[in-house]
């Protein structure tokens, strides 16, 4: 079941939105210097979301382990 669609953004805020693959991802690390020189003036974030999923349910002790990588990154990131 996939979550519903995020709310639309707040008037004057802009959002570009993509479904990245894990070396998209290193592709946009690889930039996160100049995006962020870029944005200077502006307040910039980042919405990460983690989706996993496969043809069996994952297992306790594979979610533990993602859960512990993604913890080490952001505190109340982890998959739920």
């Amino acid at each position: 079941m996939s979550p519903p669609p995020p709310p639309p953004p707040k008037p004057g805020v802009l959002v570009a939105r993509a479904e990245l693959r894990s070396n998209q991802i290193q592709d946009l690390a690889d930039q996160i210097s100049d995006i962020t020189l870029a944005a200077a003036c502006l307040d910039l974030k980042f919405n990460i979301q983690v989706e996993v999923s496969g043809t069996m349910p994952a297992s306790a002790d594979a979610i533990a382990k993602l859960n512990e990588l993604l913890e080490g990154i952001a505190e109340d990131f982890k998959l739920r």
